[in-house]
């Protein structure tokens, strides 16, 4: 039931590249377009990430903003249950809010270190640390922890901000013992790798990469998923090893760096142009909804001594936010500029997307935080 998605307050890593990747061959799909068929509205003052829905009991789970709280609410927007501890204590996650869950009628919550599992009133159950020492980055408010089922089991399968390595990301070992995910068993709280680089993936080619996440989604014991800079649509079932797929993207364009040398480090001083990026992904159904930009190239980057507010501007002419809507096959719809209004965030077991109102757009604060719910539906 679950997707991923970058919300404002997520941690977010940008950076430039110089090489391009076109595909002029694409089959196209019918277009497609986003129907907004109901709202849920909140009376939070601030920013509220969506962590996860349930839609048995129809509840919201969603993580503050601006500090460490929590909230449930039901499908009026009402509040019903909060949790607000510090970070320290016995019983809480830590001092941020990575990721959470719904498991049954439990929730689970990731920190930077540590897991809490909490009843649907936040009173605490049990918890357990990372399996191993933390490295990497650590996203907030990304959708990386997502229950499965292997082999008729229900597991979690984390991303926790890198790969289970002592190696760092400029040393060949990282990318020969690099696990995508993590399995996590929530009876012995125990962490198995999952998953190395497909044989087609750009990140083996002998150069170094940094920041590399995935963006995925988890319906029983499929998985799916993107990396954030990467062209490849990747399939995995927990249940067969050797199911892992990969089919390219159809993009009109996207720019991606070729890497630096392997125990080398990234060259910030040379100009270069700005790599393309995959800020989200979703499976709907049968199909698969990505969020991108393309980047820019070297030529066409803007002069960056412009005042900030002019940049932005720049910015958002020569590198708009598209999306496209592509089968399993890898054919695609045209890409289309995306929506003012509102940002997907989530998609539900039954294919409907929930979409954070984008208040940037507005003239003042809104005293409601509202997410719509939409569909996606053949024009």
């Amino acid at each position: 039931m679950k997707a991923i998605s970058a919300l404002p307050g997520a941690i977010c890593i940008v950076f430039f590249s110089c090489s391009s990747e076109k595909n002029s061959d694409a089959v196209h799909l019918p277009d497609y377009e986003f129907v907004i068929v109901d709202s849920l509205q909140v009376d939070h003052l601030g920013s509220l990430a969506l962590l996860d829905i349930h839609e048995e009991k129809e509840l919201f789970l969603f993580s503050s903003g601006d500090d460490n709280r929590l909230f449930l609410t039901n499908q009026s927007g009402e509040i019903i249950s909060t949790f607000e501890e510090p970070g320290d204590s016995p019983t809480a996650f830590g001092s941020k809010t990575g990721s959470g869950t719904f498991v049954g009628d439990q929730i689970v919550i990731m920190g930077r270190t540590r897991f809490a599992i909490y009843d649907l009133d936040f009173n605490f159950q049990h918890g357990f640390k990372l399996g191993y020492p933390s490295s990497g980055m650590f996203y907030l408010s990304f959708d990386h922890l997502q229950p499965a089922i292997q082999n008729g089991k229900a597991k979690l399968v984390a991303f926790t901000g890198g790969a289970q390595t002592e190696a760092s990301s400029n040393q060949p070992e990282y990318y020969s013992e690099y696990n995508t995910f993590d399995l996590i068993d929530l009876d012995s709280g125990t962490f198995t790798p999952v998953l190395p680089f497909h044989p087609k993936s750009r990140f083996l080619s002998g150069k170094a990469f940094d920041f590399i996440a995935p963006i995925y989604q988890v319906n029983g014991n499929e998985v799916s998923f993107v990396h954030k800079r990467d062209s490849l649509l990747y399939t995995y079932n927990l249940d067969q090893p050797d199911s892992f797929t990969a089919t390219r993207i159809p993009f009109d364009d996207f720019i991606m760096k070729e890497g630096y040398p392997m125990k080398g480090k990234i060259d910030y001083e040379t100009p270069s142009g700005r790599e393309g990026m995959i800020q989200s992904y979703f499976k709907v159904g049968d199909l698969n909804l990505v969020i991108y930009y393309s980047g820019i190239k070297l030529e066409n980057m803007p002069d960056m001594t412009l005042e900030i507010d002019s940049l932005v501007k720049v910015f958002g002419k020569l590198n708009p936010e598209k999306w496209l809507v592509l089968d399993d096959a890898g054919h695609s719809s045209a890409p289309r500029a995306t929506y003012d209004k509102f940002r997907p965030s989530r998609v539900d077991s039954e294919g409907n997307l929930w979409a954070m109102q984008n208040t940037y757009i507005l003239d003042e604060e809104p005293d409601l935080v509202t997410y719509y719910k939409l569909k996606l539906v053949q024009k």
